[in-house]
């Protein structure tokens, strides 16, 4: 059992990695506002499709959190409390500073870009918003935080397997309330503060794909069959989002319900990839240098994918009001914006995620 955590830890921690690289790098293209189009290479995949990086995490999300409350030793309010200091500590600093930034790059004051104080407020408390929060990236981690007391609450009394049947019954309703009835009646349903959202099928695939791990005895660290997976998985997570822009036009038809149509079909097809691409991740045992680099950069993958877009402003300000970069400018902008940000996420692992989560599990001990 010991090789299987240590197979499943390097994996899932790679996984992390790649999933918030290529969430910066589709965010870099922001702070080319102010270049022509026809100036910058726009890097294929990355600069239209890197936010796959985000049901891909979610899918890690499903299985982590099964890893977690899938032992005899589970308690769910140790479990809730070292969630909440691994979470909301970092996101409050990247939030709170990203506003800050923010008003003084607009040079606005807060009302007249929408900071209210009840907006601010329900931003920082992960609060359920029916538009972005002040940090924008905060939006998946309200889903997030609705999945770990989901998931915590229900395996309490049923057990990992209670928590995929009911995170299945949970997108049958959302398909029925969401789907169905509007097109029966005609009648759109309002925002549901996510709870019937079509991210948890990313969700309970990766529940699904943690339960089949489970099942395995015989997963291998390193063996060509996994390989193989590993390779059908980085074809299909690259293929995936041109997938679901060639969906037949049957499925695409207008109507009051079609993005929430392709919304469920794109989760669907972009979970299938990221399970198959992170099964064969975790069957990586690799001392190699990019293997460790990119499981460190896992572990600071939170404080990256928070703290990266506090740059964006910043670099649109010195655009704007200090340096009128040349056109030529674009490439090498978009690769320092890159490098600052896993420095940044360095930073702020450091000096406020890893102190706060130490201190959530001193307290939950």
């Amino acid at each position: 059992m010991k090789e299987k955590n240590l197979v499943k830890l390097q994996g899932l921690q790679i996984g992390r990695g790649l999933a918030a690289l290529a969430v910066v790098i589709f965010h870099a293209k922001l702070i080319l506002i102010r270049f022509p189009e026809n100036s910058y290479i726009k890097l294929p995949f990355f600069y239209s499709h890197g936010d796959i990086g985000v049901p891909f995490f979610f899918v890690i999300s499903g299985f982590i959190i099964c890893y977690v409350i899938d032992k005899k030793s589970f308690v769910l309010s140790i479990f809730l409390i070292k969630r909440f200091f691994r979470l909301w500590p970092t996101y409050f600093f990247c939030t709170t500073l990203y506003v800050a930034i923010y008003l003084v790059h607009r040079n606005l004051p807060a009302v007249d870009v929408g900071y209210g104080f009840k907006y601010i407020i329900t931003s920082i408390l992960l609060l359920p918003l029916p538009v972005l929060p002040a940090l924008q990236p905060g939006w998946s981690l309200e889903h997030e935080v609705l999945f770990y007391l989901f998931a915590s609450v229900v395996a309490v009394f049923f057990g990992v397997r209670g928590v995929f049947y009911g995170l299945i019954a949970a997108v049958l309703v959302s398909i029925f309330f969401r789907l169905i009835l509007p097109e029966m009646s005609g009648v759109a349903m309002q925002w549901d503060y996510h709870l019937l959202a079509p991210i948890n099928l990313c969700f309970l695939f990766g529940v699904g794909l943690y339960l089949f791990w489970r099942s395995r005895s015989d997963i291998v660290s390193g063996s060509a069959s996994q390989h193989w997976v590993l390779l059908l998985g980085v074809i299909l997570i690259l293929a995936a989002p041109y997938i679901v822009e060639k969906i037949p036009f049957s499925l695409n038809h207008s109507g009051a319900n079609r993005d929430l149509r392709l919304g469920f079909i794109r989760f669907a097809i972009e979970s299938t990839a990221s399970v198959i691409l992170l099964y064969g991740l975790l069957g990586i045992n690799s001392q190699s240098f990019f293997a460790k680099l990119f499981t460190a950069l896992g572990d600071r993958s939170y404080s990256l994918y928070l703290s990266h877009f506090m740059l964006i402003p910043i670099f649109q300000y010195v655009h704007r009001e200090i340096i009128h970069w040349p056109q030529g400018f674009a490439e090498p902008l978009c690769i320092l914006f890159v490098v600052l940000a896993i420095l940044l996420a360095y930073l702020v692992y450091w000096s406020v995620e890893r102190p706060s989560s130490l201190y959530g599990v001193r307290l939950a001990n």
